[in-house]
């Protein structure tokens, strides 16, 4: 198996993504976020294309920017505070995922079929982020924002992964 940057943030943000949308571990998907999220940085930086939540995080204080650190740190090193804890909002891996799914826009020229789910999900539980008005994915034509809220995260997934492979150009 050959891994390369590109395709490790690829599966490490996918997966963190179908974890979320099954309902599953905050922390494991923030550990996912985070990792997919450091190599499109690099990528995006080399190229001139840096993380807006990265460039952002740096122009809060130190005290902010300790905290975020501390958190990721706290979930990947197995001795950092053995007996310590921390309060985590899931929110914070959400919208590391939807900044991953930017970077990774903005570098690859388009999202992937589970990116894009992710992307129109996060805009429907989240429209003071995301104008859907403005940024309206064609896959809301024919339909009402308010039926595609009804389905639960899995419901949702379910229905829109195969649409958006139906609607994208087959690669020859």
């Amino acid at each position: 198996m050959t891994v390369t940057k590109k395709s490790a943030a690829t599966s490490q943000l996918e997966t963190a993504i179908l974890v979320w949308f099954n309902g599953g571990d905050p922390i494991s998907i923030h550990a996912l976020a985070t990792a997919a999220s450091d190599c499109l940085h690099a990528m995006g930086k080399m190229a001139g294309k840096p993380s807006h939540i990265q460039t952002w995080l740096r122009s809060q204080s130190k005290g902010f920017q300790k905290r975020t650190a501390y958190i990721q740190n706290f979930i990947k090193h197995g001795f950092k505070d053995l007996h310590g804890s921390f309060s985590y909002s899931p929110k914070h891996g959400e919208v590391l995922m939807m900044d991953a799914v930017d970077r990774y826009t903005r570098l690859y020229g388009g999202k992937t079929p589970v990116m894009r789910v992710y992307f129109l999900r996060f805009a429907l539980e989240n429209p003071n982020v995301i104008n859907l008005a403005k940024d309206r994915p064609s896959l809301l034509e024919g339909g009402t924002v308010d039926n595609l809220a009804k389905l639960n995260r899995r419901e949702f997934l379910e229905v829109f992964v195969p649409a958006i492979n139906r609607a994208l150009p087959k690669k020859r």
